[in-house]
């Protein structure tokens, strides 16, 4: 499914497919779970670039109905986010039910075909989509 970023620019994750990504869902008015996965994602991003590697951090919001590109922005800005490495999208509901259907969000599973769930934090999972190689946290 093709989504839209906090510009309102189309973002179609297949298009990242070859490049480390690492992929939550999230959305901008939680406040108990999605703070601590944003802490932890920022601890990789830190640990990546210490190696001087890039990887590209994709939050795609459950709230399809209220996170649109607006309220991405202010999510970005409230918590400095830097674009290019961090990419905040939304899409329609159908499009959002799909991508946490195909990642199985709040499914025992919680894997996903050639992908890797990152060590679980907190009850909100992430995936390295593609391995830039280990990070010890």
């Amino acid at each position: 499914p093709v989504f839209t970023d906090d510009t309102g620019a189309p973002v179609e994750l297949a298009g990242l497919r070859g490049h480390p990504v690492v992929l939550t869902m999230f959305y901008t008015t939680c406040t108990n779970i999605c703070p601590a996965t944003l802490a932890k994602l920022r601890e990789i991003d830190r640990a990546y670039a210490a190696r001087d590697e890039a990887v590209t951090f994709v939050l795609v919001s459950y709230d399809a109905r209220n996170d649109k590109p607006k309220a991405l922005a202010r999510y970005r800005e409230a918590h400095e986010l830097p674009r290019g490495r961090w990419v905040l999208c939304t899409g329609t509901p159908g499009a959002v039910r799909t991508l946490a259907e195909l990642l199985r969000v709040g499914t025992s599973g919680n894997r996903v075909l050639r992908a890797t769930m990152v060590r679980s934090w907190c009850s909100l999972p992430a995936w390295i989509l593609i391995r830039a190689g280990p990070v010890r946290l």
